[in-house]
């Protein structure tokens, strides 16, 4: 039996798709793995007060072949000194990444949404946050501060980033621990933007070009003018929107897409969730 070293956490971070000779873009993943550190440490100041040095987080040397980044999680001072009594170094990081990928959860919940609704739980401890689709999502109060918490928020997107960029071949960034693997694709990773920073526009429409199509996670970016819009479709689409995609894809010809627009507050869009499509008509 495999016995855990008590003195440090690890966990493990995984980028897939279809990469090149098993190789990925050095600034995304190294902004990645910079942002999951800066989460980190933003969760154990929660934990563990303001200005805390308690915590140390590092990450092994690459594997050959592997595009696997193990983060291991230390405590500078003895846990018995300066955590709860009978507590680890091992239960101390598990709590950490718990509330992190427990952040990651709710976000995609809501789904890029604000709660309808946020009341503590009936044993005075927990939080109950009620999503657009009716469900309700667990918290303690240390999930509820990282849900609040800006640059927590902030550096989440930034671990995500590299699935939003244009020509990124990385189709999910993944959470590996002893128990669970979280996977968050390209459509997830735009759930992770913070909420203040973005209004949900629904019902809009937008004429342009597709100028790049990937059918595995129904996404795409749409030229508008000098810009390059991302956008996610809906799998209910029909035969023929789907085709009307492709062929503005291979012609460059403008076409009309409808569905609810992520924006910031000065109008730029940031995202669109495409549910309807159809060829543009008017010509002028």
């Amino acid at each position: 039996m495999k016995v855990k070293n008590m003195n440090k956490y690890t966990f493990k971070l995984s980028v897939k798709g279809d990469l090149v000779e098993n190789s990925v873009d050095a600034l995304d993943l190294a902004n990645t793995i910079i942002a999951t550190s800066q989460v980190l440490s933003e969760i154990s100041k929660i934990e563990y007060g303001e200005g805390s040095k308690k915590v140390k987080i590092n990450i092994n040397a690459f594997q050959q072949g592997s595009l696997l980044t193990e983060f291991l999680i230390y405590m500078t001072e003895d846990p018995a000194k300066t955590l709860a009594l009978g507590a680890t170094t091992v239960l101390a990081g598990e709590k950490m990444l718990d509330i992190l990928l427990k952040v990651i959860k709710v976000k995609k919940e809501l789904k890029g949404k604000s709660p309808k609704k946020i009341s503590q739980a009936d044993n005075g401890v927990n939080f109950e946050i009620h999503t657009g689709d009716n469900s309700v999502v667990v918290v303690d109060s240390s999930g509820i501060q990282a849900l609040q918490n800006r640059s927590i928020n902030k550096n989440l997107d930034k671990v995500f980033k590299p699935l939003q960029n244009e020509n990124t071949q990385i189709s999910s960034i993944d959470f590996i621990t002893e128990n669970e693997t979280i996977a968050t694709n390209r459509k997830e990773s735009e759930y992770m933007l913070p909420i203040e920073s973005y209004q949900n526009v629904d019902d809009v429409t937008y004429k342009g070009f597709v100028s790049k199509l990937d059918s595995k996670v129904r996404s795409g970016f749409l030229s508008i003018g000098s810009s390059r819009i991302s956008f996610t479709y809906d799998d209910q689409l029909s035969k023929e929107e789907y085709y009307i995609l492709c062929s503005s894809l291979r012609t460059k010809v403008k076409i009309v897409v409808k569905g609810d627009a992520v924006m910031d507050y000065e109008g730029n869009v940031k995202s669109i969730v495409v549910n309807k499509i159809l060829n543009d008509e008017t010509l002028f």
